[in-house]
């Protein structure tokens, strides 16, 4: 699929800041860059995820954006107006291809703050 009929597909839009360090006050708070918007279709909903034979994580909902950029798992994710929780936490980044490389990025997500 051509990336601009992909694009079609994704309706809404995330904010992501990237992490960038701890804070140097002595109380390690997390410090994050300007926040950079992308397209998505945000899909929640419970689901399975193997981090471990030993342990299974929740994943509440799937994150499908239109970039190949490098996402952290640390990385401060916002979603937009009328999800709530508004910032969730990234469980899992994966990188999808197509038959000409990286084509775009699924984020599984977990339960966040409101």
């Amino acid at each position: 699929m051509a990336i601009g009929d992909f694009l079609d597909c994704l309706p809404d839009t995330i904010g992501i800041e990237p992490y960038t360090g701890l804070s140097t006050d002595g109380l390690t708070t997390r410090l994050y860059g300007a926040s950079v918007p992308y397209p998505c279709r945000i899909e929640m909903g419970s689901r399975g995820l193997n981090a471990t034979e030993i342990n299974i994580l929740k994943a509440k909902g799937i994150l499908i954006l239109g970039t190949t950029d490098v996402i952290d798992k640390r990385d401060r994710l916002t979603l937009p107006t009328g999800f709530l929780p508004a910032i969730v936490p990234i469980v899992e980044v994966r990188l999808q291809r197509d038959e000409d490389g990286p084509h775009h990025t699924e984020l599984l997500v977990g339960e966040g703050r409101a």
